[in-house]
């Protein structure tokens, strides 16, 4: 039987039709190792999770969730790096998720007097106001059983398994999150689906978490948590600041009340991720 000889990866550059089997042994090839190793393991994974055979339908898997399918093979690497080069590599990018295709959108095409009777994600996209979890899902896309990045717990000084991690830590952690989702969608409200899986992996790594007045650690949930505090955020608005104060990362949550009133000529930062410029 002649052997197969898949096309030349120049030829496949920009080919939507291209099958990805062809298109990721021919990137391999170029690459050295452990490069062409990584690239292979993290062509399965991509195959596992989305299950498309061609560049077109693959390249139309929402952007935060091929970096999720990466990390989950590197868990202690950016996937950014991985994505880009992709993308460069078969001259396409993936979708933006914060855009999702919806169902919703194709049963709107029709005869005026067919009645349509939309889901309430359907009917968030339509008002532009899905969450994280509508856009990964309308996509066709699973969300990750650790969607936290492995970064977000370099914070905690001490085990979190073993010990009970500081209130401060813990302040930090939440922000961490936040940050990481903030920065990968341009969004806050996460939708439940997503948030659960937050939640689940958070209290599977942190497991010790510090009394809150009267409410003990083991009575805390970080879904509470993760939630209370992206709504805080959503209603921050960066222009409140003034203008010689310049944000490491969100601002505390004592915000507005850290900040002075306007008639004082200096602010003393309340927290460590608020620096003066």
């Amino acid at each position: 039987m002649k052997e197969y000889i898949h096309p030349s990866l120049e030829s496949m550059r920009g080919d939507s039709n291209a099958r990805c089997i062809d298109f990721f042994a021919g990137y391999a090839e170029d690459l050295p190792p452990p490069l062409n190793g990584e690239l292979l393991k993290i062509a399965e994974k991509l195959f596992i999770a989305h299950k498309r055979a061609r560049l077109g339908a693959l390249f139309k898997v929402g952007r935060v969730a091929v970096e999720q399918t990466i990390k989950d093979c590197f868990p202690d690497e950016s996937p950014d790096g991985w994505r880009k080069a992709i993308e460069e590599q078969a001259g396409f990018e993936f979708a933006l998720s914060n855009v999702p295709a919806s169902a919703a959108l194709i049963r709107l095409i029709g005869p005026s007097s067919v009645e349509v009777t939309l889901t309430k994600t359907e009917n968030r996209i339509l008002k532009g106001m899905s969450t994280i979890s509508d856009d990964l899902l309308a996509n066709g896309n699973e969300i990750s059983e650790s969607p936290i990045d492995e970064a977000c717990f370099d914070v905690f000084s001490s085990d979190p398994l073993t010990c009970v991690c500081t209130e401060l830590e813990l302040h930090a952690f939440n922000d961490k999150v936040l940050t990481q989702f903030v920065a990968a969608t341009g969004k806050l409200n996460f939708g439940m689906p997503l948030l659960r899986k937050m939640s689940a992996q958070a209290h599977k790594r942190v497991k010790y978490l510090p009394a809150y007045g009267k409410t003990s650690g083991a009575d805390r949930r970080f879904e509470k948590m993760f939630y209370d505090k992206s709504v805080n955020r959503a209603h921050v608005s960066a222009s409140l600041f003034p203008a010689h104060i310049s944000l490491l990362t969100f601002p505390c949550s004592h915000f507005p009340v850290c900040l002075p009133p306007l008639r004082r000529k200096s602010i003393r930062p309340c927290s460590p991720f608020v620096r003066m410029t």
